[in-house]
């Protein structure tokens, strides 16, 4: 049986909170429990407050990780900026500082050939820009994918998936990676490459 946190409840409210509300909370009752009770209770406001210390350190953690705001709308700007060739220079870079070997992908359903620990994989950035992705690109992703025996398919767009597009990804396994991830992997190039401009 998998346990499930309810939306609504005290914890799950906490960690979509900032981090430093589960720290003051737990820093109140700390300091309350022995204000209001016998010394010798004191001890169980600390193990009263562990749970949102807890919360808290995870909460920082997860921000700190998070990609923000400000980069998201620096990677959109950029990207929509780029031209094909430019965005593919800097996709191929973050490919290759992640271990993998990166050539050009043969056909026109896939844009990168990435290749690690023997498996293939082929990423499709062509029509990263496109507002609204059918099905028709991703079946040619996935008939490339067979053709050349790929482990992995990735989609990039900025855009959305129609309905029909967004099951046929999940039938078929391609991994469909939108603007949050672009941010999180090509925030710091973008940047570089804003300034060199």
């Amino acid at each position: 049986m998998q346990l499930k946190m309810r939306e609504n409840s005290v914890f799950a409210r906490l960690l979509r909170a900032p981090w430093w509300v589960s720290i003051l909370i737990a820093g109140a009752i700390s300091l309350a429990v022995p204000a209001l009770f016998a010394s010798k209770y004191a001890h169980f406001g600390v193990f009263i407050a562990l749970p949102f210390f807890g919360i808290g350190f995870l909460r920082a953690y997860r921000q700190l990780h998070e990609t923000s705001p400000g980069d998201m709308k620096l990677t959109e700007e950029a990207i929509r900026g780029m031209s094909p060739r430019e965005f593919l220079a800097i996709l191929t870079s973050a490919y290759t500082e992640s271990g993998y070997a990166v050539t050009p992908a043969n056909g026109k359903a896939a844009d990168l050939k990435l290749e690690h620990g023997g498996q293939v994989t082929l990423v499709s950035c062509r029509r990263v820009k496109a507002a609204n992705t059918a099905v028709e690109p991703l079946k040619a992703l996935v008939a490339s994918g067979e053709s050349q025996a790929a482990a992995r398919l990735i989609y990039l767009t900025l855009g959305d998936l129609s309905a029909e597009a967004h099951d046929y990804a999940g039938e078929h396994g391609v991994e469909v990676l939108g603007l949050e991830t672009m941010a999180s992997i090509l925030a710091k190039r973008l940047k570089a490459a804003k300034r060199e401009r």
